[in-house]
């Protein structure tokens, strides 16, 4: 044992390992900046209902692939040495997959051992992207960052819950082609359905808070009392007074509207009876046994159960009778304008010049009310979603990585190590076997030419 160790420990061999372990190292730290350094990966997480079926949150088909956008990349880039380099040539840096666990397989596997159709929708998604030049600047985590960043915008603006509804913006309307008891309905109508979407977001949380302590309930409270006492005060001011920008005008206008209402009316009052009178004559037994032809939502004919027709006929005849009581509270309210106007004098300058003070403070409010609802719903809905959408970057790294160096440099060691072994044990050995056949070989050719 100790010669060989001596015999291993010459000089020559020595220097040879300490060169194979530095020539390795620096090799593998090469490979590492230029290679492995230049390689960031980042982990895509959805978590919200529908996700597992493949959806956006608001019932939209979702496509990983918008992560590649242009639009996305250019803000992504946006800042960066990359920022001139194609999109295209960015998209062929980046590669997307997704990861099945064995839960995942098994599941699958033993639906459809039971002869039922089986999909599996991923809801993690894995990107890599490699940096194209590699002896540039190291962007891969800014990059990454900044496109999830972007993407995540994008997700919540186009995919996620949208308050659009709570936003009055009295710009937007142009009120001067309307009477007042039409901007009453108007009104009515906007505040209606902010009304419903907060008290929908109330029902989801009651216990939400914003950071100045202000719960929905109290601005859903507030929406209720503008719609239902400031609204009503503004309309029965209005029609008391028998005040209109054109009485005449309006009153024909009126009378168009109980004419048009009441055809609808009768419309959908008689669509109702229709339906309701089917219904009284249909016998129940038949259920289990007739099929009668259906339309599908892509306008297909199929088979269907009649109680899938005669659950139609009930939607549609609740659906009918609904829309033509709300018909006739309309023709009455156009009715009793009528009514009133018809006979009244013209508004004067005055009337109408208070009026529309009166009309303006209503708007303000509202509009004050909108900015304080949405202010508070933005932070509401930035509260219920901030988990729909989530990502990991993976850590960054430096230059130089002693760990990634000390492998390499094992690595150069033991094959220094088998280059020492064969040269001092096996490289004698050889030559001689090889001289041997090169003798062999020589004599062979010498007779084969003599012969």
């Amino acid at each position: 044992m100790y010669k060989t160790i001596r015999r291993l420990a010459q000089k020559r061999y020595i220097c040879f390992l300490l060169v194979m372990v530095m020539v390795s190292a620096v090799l593998g730290e090469l490979y590492y900046y230029l290679i492995t350094s230049k390689t960031v990966s980042m982990v895509i997480s959805l978590n919200y209902p529908g996700a597992e079926k493949g959806l956006n949150p608001d019932g939209s088909r979702f496509n990983i692939s918008e992560l590649t956008s242009d639009e996305i990349l250019n803000e992504a880039k946006s800042g960066l040495t990359m920022e001139n380099q194609s999109n295209n040539s960015i998209r062929n840096c980046m590669y997307i997959t997704t990861q099945f666990g064995a839960s995942e397989i098994e599941e699958v596997v033993n639906t459809i051992a039971q002869d039922a159709e089986a999909s599996y929708v991923p809801t993690t998604f894995y990107l890599t992207y490699t940096q194209k030049n590699k002896l540039e600047e190291n962007e891969g985590h800014q990059f990454l960052h900044a496109l999830a960043e972007s993407y995540s915008d994008y997700f919540y603006k186009n995919h996620a819950e949208n308050n659009s509804v709570l936003r009055f913006e009295p710009d937007s309307y142009d009120f001067s082609d309307y009477d007042y008891t039409e901007i009453y309905d108007m009104l009515y109508d906007k505040a209606d359905r902010m009304l419903a979407l907060l008290n929908e977001h109330n029902s989801e949380n009651r216990a939400f808070r914003s950071k100045e302590n202000v719960n929905l309930s109290t601005l859903r409270d507030e929406l209720r009392n503008f719609r239902d006492v400031e609204l009503e005060k503004f309309n029965a001011y209005v029609v008391q007074n028998n005040i209109s920008k054109d009485r005449p005008a309006f009153v024909n206008k009126l009378s168009y509207l109980i004419n048009h209402s009441t055809v609808t009316y009768r419309k959908n009052y008689n669509a109702s009876n229709i339906a309701r009178r089917a219904l009284e004559k249909y016998d129940a037994k038949i259920i289990a046994v007739a099929f009668i032809p259906a339309l599908d939502k892509t306008d297909s004919f199929y088979m269907s159960r009649t109680k899938t027709g005669i659950d139609d006929l009930a939607k549609n005849s609740y659906s009918d009778g609904m829309e033509a009581s709300r018909i006739s509270k309309r023709i009455d309210s156009y009715q009793h304008n009528y009514q009133k106007l018809l006979w009244a004098a013209d508004s004067s300058p005055g009337q109408i010049g208070h009026t529309d003070e009166y009309l303006q403070s209503i708007i303000s409010s509202l509009d004050e009310l909108s900015r304080r609802i949405v202010r508070l719903d933005d932070e509401y809905l930035e509260y219920k979603t901030e988990d729909y959408f989530s990502y990991t970057v993976e850590k960054q790294r430096g230059p130089l990585n002693p760990k990634f160096m000390g492998k390499s440099a094992a690595v150069g060691f033991i094959l220094a190590i088998a280059v020492i072994c064969y040269m001092e044990f096996l490289y004698g050995s050889v030559q001689k076997k090889t001289a041997t056949a090169r003798r062999a070989l020589r004599i062979m050719t010498r007779h084969r030419k003599g012969g």
